[in-house]
């Protein structure tokens, strides 16, 4: 099945497109410019470079959060837009679930982090087995200090993945032989990824179970109000 996959939620925006496993085309780009304007570009880009009939696709999957504010709801907006226009359902991916396919088959244990706000982070474990990708936790919000003692009482292999700069790891934790850290430009949530769990699910629940999506924030948007 034809799915377009787009990811929105973080500093970098993602579009691909897929037939099942195959990647009929991906693009990729981090920048300021308008998140909407950039998805319809890409996806213009993406069939033109499969030379698809854009008509062809069977459904839509987007990260619906966590994430930046405007990511996930600009996201979300583009793909239920363009499903409403083919008329095909819209699949709503987690980003730290779309970050942790990135490790699928490295049989290892996985905690995605993503960069919330206020020294709080968004995280959730993963397993990669024989039979795939399987979670741990739900996705949570958590704060710095726990987080690092999250990271300490686990003894197993571990890959800790994405918003390291934003962690500032004491040198106990970097130093551990068991850890193994894996930065957010090598983990960050490609819509390669985002089609293929949509594939999975649509697998695993039928195509008449995505009538609706909803974004998922972890967080109020950061408004300020200007005072005269």
């Amino acid at each position: 099945m034809y799915i377009l996959g787009i990811s929105s939620t973080t500093k970098i925006l993602s579009v691909a497109l897929i037939s099942d496993s195959e990647v009929l085309a991906e693009f990729s780009v981090t920048g300021e410019r308008s998140k909407a304007e950039q998805i319809t570009l890409f996806v213009e880009e993406s069939f033109k470079k499969a030379k698809l009939d854009i008509n062809k696709v069977e459904a839509v999957a987007v990260t619906q959060g966590p994430g930046s504010y405007g990511g996930i709801r600009g996201g979300v907006t583009s793909a239920k837009s363009f499903a409403q226009v083919l008329k095909v359902p819209v699949i709503g991916v987690s980003t730290l679930e779309a970050m942790a396919y990135n490790f699928s088959g490295s049989n290892r244990t996985c905690m995605i982090i993503l960069d919330a706000k206020s020294d709080e982070f968004n995280l959730a474990l993963f397993a990669d087995a024989k039979d795939g990708l399987k979670r741990l936790t739900d996705d949570f919000v958590i704060s710095r200090d726990k987080l690092f003692e999250k990271i300490k009482q686990i003894d197993g292999n571990l890959i800790v993945a994405g918003a390291l700069d934003k962690l500032d790891l004491p040198k106990e934790l970097k130093n551990k032989d068991n850890l193994t850290f894996v930065s957010f430009l090598k983990s960050f949530p490609r819509a390669v990824n985002v089609a293929k769990i949509a594939v999975n699910k649509v697998k695993e629940a039928g195509l008449e179970s995505f009538l609706s999506l909803i974004p998922k924030y972890s967080h109020r948007p950061n408004i300020k109000r200007f005072v005269k």
